[in-house]
């Protein structure tokens, strides 16, 4: 039986991923030290990027229950990753996984091993809106990300050829009560200190107005 290349993005979508994106490892030159992909793989040629849409009911409940489809969204995509990352290795590449949530205080700032948000706009799943969340044409900002670092040299996939936001629009801005937007960046520590709370020892996530103000909250 004659050989077939190894898909990775039909194998994503196999483990059940929506999109799948792919940035070669140099274009992270922007990134700041320690969280470029050669970080997570000395011998990083690639960065797949995983997405999978966030249910648009969830934005719709209460605290509880939008924090609950958030942590099944974080396992689903550790999962998707893990499931990507072993078959990739199985090619006889390495790979290691970037793990939806992990974030670690570094100046002041949490930051995970890259950013994964800034990886999809490399990989063409996006841009990043004035609300600092990555904007997709078909989910909008409402998708969960994680992704593999692999030694793979793969075709990166073109920047996203779509706007986000308007010049004019302010929807996030105006709509988020801890006055953390500024079209530019996001305070960390003014969301964190609003969105995030411990209730009854689990944290919970209270706020998430920047998603739904957002005019391309549904897609654009």
């Amino acid at each position: 039986m004659e050989y077939q290349p190894f898909d990775v993005k039909k194998a994503a979508a196999g483990f059940g991923a929506d999109l799948a994106g792919i940035a070669s490892a140099d274009r992270f030159t922007e990134a700041p030290e320690g969280a470029r992909p050669s970080d997570v793989l000395s011998s990083a040629a690639s960065v797949i990027v995983l997405c999978c849409g966030f249910p648009l009911e969830a934005a719709e409940d209460n605290p509880e229950g939008y924090t609950a489809v958030r942590n099944m969204m974080v396992a689903k995509m550790n999962g998707i990753a893990q499931k990507l990352a072993k078959a990739v290795q199985k090619e006889g590449y390495k790979a290691e996984t970037v793990p939806s949530v992990a974030a670690s205080l570094t100046n002041g700032r949490y930051r995970g091993p890259i950013s994964l948000k800034h990886a999809a706009v490399l990989a063409g799943l996006g841009r990043i809106g004035k609300n600092t969340l990555l904007v997709n044409e078909r989910f909008g900002n409402m998708l969960w990300l994680s992704a593999v670092v692999t030694d793979m040299v793969l075709d990166p996939d073109p920047p996203a050829g779509y706007e986000t936001c308007s010049p004019s629009c302010r929807a996030c801005i105006s709509a988020c009560p801890a006055e953390a937007l500024c079209g530019d960046e996001m305070s960390q520590q003014a969301c964190l200190g609003h969105a995030f709370k411990t209730v009854g020892g689990k944290l919970e996530i209270q706020c998430w107005k920047c998603r739904t103000a957002c005019p391309g909250f549904k897609g654009i």
